[in-house]
């Protein structure tokens, strides 16, 4: 079945509205169109033909995460979509928004998942809305880790403690949006997590522990999280 374009996307959703996103590459330019706004939105790259699909109850403090502000740090995310904003540039990205009147978790993750079983976005991590059910880790990691464990090519053989290279792998890090409706990011370890986000991982492991928000924008889990 032919997916749908985003005109037609449109015609379904006469309320939706779209921007380019190198118009509101800036804070303040994406916070004056975006005041205000609870909904569905979608990420659609031009280049690749490929969609994202996330909702959130703040829209304008959402997307201010996917704006590649820290190219290293995103760059060694897990997220698809964090990846392919990079890689295509802003520029080819164009961000459709569905708002919604009554904001409510069921509400957003219902209208969520309406648009992925519409659109099978390839950029998605889940197939399903607001639930960690369904996700694995790429070929690529799961090589890794399989690596990682073979004998002497273990850094941790002989060694033990904070000091040893391997203190911190082996524990999966979570990364949610604030509103925890949407997984953004797994890391295979507190050391991955550690590089890819500039922190360190006593911090990391103390926030996901306290569920509190990390630097305003995400909630860190050392577990999946059930969130309808």
């Amino acid at each position: 079945m032919k997916r749908l374009t985003l005109e037609q996307i449109m015609a379904l959703y006469p309320e939706a509205f779209i921007f380019n996103m190198l118009d509101i590459r800036l804070r303040r330019e994406r916070h004056k169109a975006l005041k205000g706004l609870a909904g569905v939105y979608v990420f659609f790259c031009h280049d690749s033909g490929k969609y994202y699909v996330g909702s959130s109850s703040n829209i304008a403090n959402r997307i201010d995460y996917y704006i590649p502000s820290n190219a290293n740090s995103k760059a060694k995310s897990n997220s698809l979509i964090l990846r392919a904003l990079l890689k295509y540039g802003l520029s080819s990205f164009v961000l459709l928004v569905l708002p919604l009147q009554n904001p409510k978790r069921e509400t957003l993750l219902e209208l969520e998942q309406e648009l992925i079983d519409t659109l099978s976005p390839e950029y998605n991590l889940l197939p399903q809305a607001g639930s960690f059910k369904g996700y694995t880790h790429t070929d690529e990691a799961c090589s890794n880790m399989s690596k990682a464990k073979q004998g002497k090519n273990n850094p941790m053989y002989g060694r033990k403690g904070i000091e040893s290279p391997r203190y911190g792998t082996g524990q999966n890090l979570y990364i949610y949006s604030s509103d925890k409706l949407e997984l953004i990011s797994v890391y295979k370890s507190l050391r991955e997590a550690q590089v890819a986000m500039q922190s360190d991982m006593r911090t990391l492991k103390a926030f996901a522990n306290s569920q509190k928000v990390f630097r305003s924008m995400s909630i860190l889990s050392l577990k999946p999280l059930e969130t309808k």
